[in-house]
């Protein structure tokens, strides 16, 4: 995302810290009060990255099921990173939580933690403004009209990725999104 180094801060209760002892040392068992990229207001987006984002050829951009507020938010968090994103045509992203639970890691626990819905729906309303298009599990079907609401496309789909085969499904099915627009 960037060769200038952005730091990602867990605000607990009692104390700020860093992601890895916040993750490793901690387990992910203290309460979460708020997150902070420090050095991301400095930062300049990778070569690639700024490249790629300025490219009349790019067809579209995904993002993958991913914790929001861990892995992506600190590349939002880039100056111009988000809204270049917002400016493209064609932004999608596979939602991370099916049923209420995260497909891995603490991103339920964060969004509830935060104050936010820990659904389908709250990774639309995280994203909103960002993606055009939201990959949700069929389990979360009824929350289509929700999310369509909100000026997202919602495509169900099955988004839990068990074997390679599922793996291969789903990107398939993500650069097909990709190339339609």
């Amino acid at each position: 995302m960037s060769d200038d180094s952005v730091q990602t801060m867990v605000r607990t209760e009692s104390e700020t810290l860093e992601f890895q002892q916040y993750f490793v040392r901690e387990q992910c068992a203290p309460r979460i009060h708020g997150l902070e990229y420090r050095g991301a207001e400095r930062a300049q987006p990778g070569e690639a990255l700024g490249t790629a984002l300025k490219s009349n050829a790019l067809e579209g951009v995904i993002l993958c099921p991913s914790n929001p507020y861990l892995s992506v938010a600190p590349i939002l968090a880039i100056p111009g990173v988000r809204d270049a994103l917002a400016r493209h045509s064609n932004v999608i992203a596979v939602s991370p939580i099916v049923a209420g639970a995260a497909l891995k890691g603490p991103a339920a626990k964060i969004m509830r933690e935060l104050g936010e819905e820990a659904s389908s729906l709250g990774i639309a309303r995280y994203y909103r403004g960002v993606i055009r298009t939201l990959l949700i599990d069929q389990s979360d079907a009824a929350l289509a009209p929700s999310i369509r609401e909100l000026g997202i496309e919602p495509v169900v789909t099955d988004v839990v990725m068990r074997t390679p085969a599922d793996r291969a499904r789903l990107a398939r099915q993500c650069a097909e999104l990709a190339r339609a627009s």
